[in-house]
């Protein structure tokens, strides 16, 4: 059995052993999404805006994989999409997928997001800074 096969089942425990009430980090079904989606021929240009983040979420990194490749998503909040990016294996290649439209708020609790949405605030706050300076001058 590939041990790829199994990465659903593992992430589907993971996600269901948050606590309940609370935002989760629902890779699994985020991977899930991801499969089925469609090559694109180029990277998608992804945009911040205020009060928005982007992610690079893993989603299998295993070295026992039978063809040597890693998947991450990247998620775009603003606008509800995510892209699966298939990277690494014997060639080097890179090649995305997507996207896919899903709901970032069963992200909220992932570490990855987590980073996203800190480092989304604090360009905000300079921003904000830098305007208010310019302003006053």
């Amino acid at each position: 059995m590939h041990i790829a096969l199994l990465l659903p089942v593992v992430l589907a425990m993971s996600a269901s052993a948050s606590a309940a009430g609370t935002a989760s980090c629902d890779k699994a079904n985020l991977h899930a999404r991801l499969r089925g989606a469609e090559e694109v021929a180029t990277p998608p240009k992804l945009n911040r805006t205020q009060g928005s983040w982007i992610a690079r979420l893993g989603l299998i990194d295993s070295p026992l994989a039978m063809d040597a490749f890693k998947y991450d998503a990247v998620v775009e909040s603003s606008t509800g999409r995510a892209w699966l990016v298939q990277f690494g294996g014997f060639a080097g290649d890179v090649r995305w997928f997507g996207p896919v439209h899903i709901t970032p708020d069963a992200l909220l609790e992932c570490p990855e997001v987590k980073t996203a949405i800190l480092f989304s605030e604090r360009a905000d706050a300079k921003a904000k800074a830098r305007a208010a300076s310019a302003g006053g001058q």
